[in-house]
């Protein structure tokens, strides 16, 4: 479990990747550091001739985690797959006792099954989950405690992505998470029915200059629509004078 994430006390990631490419995905360059430490997934994968970034799960490790955060009383903002996206369709088990990936595959189906179960049974926490691809979320998350959410970068994004999630799931807190923000036209979006926005910059080598004024113009809209918005370090340091908000739902 770690602690570097600012709108979330936890990030937790028994499973890990995705199969999208995005251009300027944090998660993908962080496996290929991490799959140089021994006893990491990254490492097993990468020790076995896979991508380290493949969607891979460890079993033991998902219920590990989850008994952990059961056995805490005070409750947590949890964020559940920061270096993954549970809307995975394949996944890749890693089998612990034995050393070995398992032959075969487990669906998505399953892995979401057993992450509703797990989150259901952990009352005293709020788990956030972030997808890109909404349409591929195929276990009704009909769990209190859990916060969906959708991650886009650009304005076409939010018509498919976010306008999904409110669809399928109107009775949850849905929220949008526009990190990294790279297209000046998002400051148009239809932000109506979305419960939480959080705004961030690009980070990493060659990464483009922050979008400040695409920003500011989402929070003003967030602001009169009377949605709270969380903006990230990395775009309130692009302008320190602006009166940037770091609200939670």
């Amino acid at each position: 479990m770690t602690h570097k994430i600012e709108w979330c006390d936890l990030t937790i990631n028994p499973f890990t990747g995705c199969e999208g490419g995005c251009r300027w995905c944090y998660a993908r360059r962080f496996s290929r550091r991490l799959a140089g430490h021994q006893g990491t997934l990254y490492h097993h994968l990468k020790d076995a001739g896979h991508d380290p970034f493949a969607p891979a799960v460890d079993l033991w490790g998902l219920y590990e985690t989850f008994e952990k955060l059961a056995r805490r009383r005070k409750g947590k903002r949890v964020f559940l797959g920061s270096m993954s996206d549970i809307a995975g369709l394949s996944w890749l088990v890693w089998d612990r006792h034995q050393g070995v990936f398992r032959e075969g595959r487990m669906r998505p189906t399953e892995l979401q099954t057993m992450v509703r179960t797990l989150i259901a049974a952990c009352p005293q926490h709020t788990f956030l989950v972030l997808t890109k691809r909404p349409d591929n979320v195929m276990v009704t998350f009909d769990a209190e405690n859990l916060h969906l959410g959708v991650s886009v970068t650009q304005l076409h994004q939010i018509f498919g992505r976010a306008r999904s999630l409110l669809q399928r799931y109107a009775d949850s807190l849905h929220w949008v998470s526009m990190e990294p923000l790279l297209d000046p036209l998002l400051a148009d979006a239809d932000l109506e029915g979305i419960q939480w926005l959080v705004l961030g910059a690009q980070t990493g080598p060659g990464a483009p200059p922050p979008q400040v004024d695409t920003a500011k113009q989402l929070v003003e809209r967030a602001n009169g629509l009377c949605i709270p918005t969380f903006v990230k370090e990395n775009m309130r340091k692009a302008d320190p004078a602006f009166p940037w908000p770091t609200e939670l739902p």
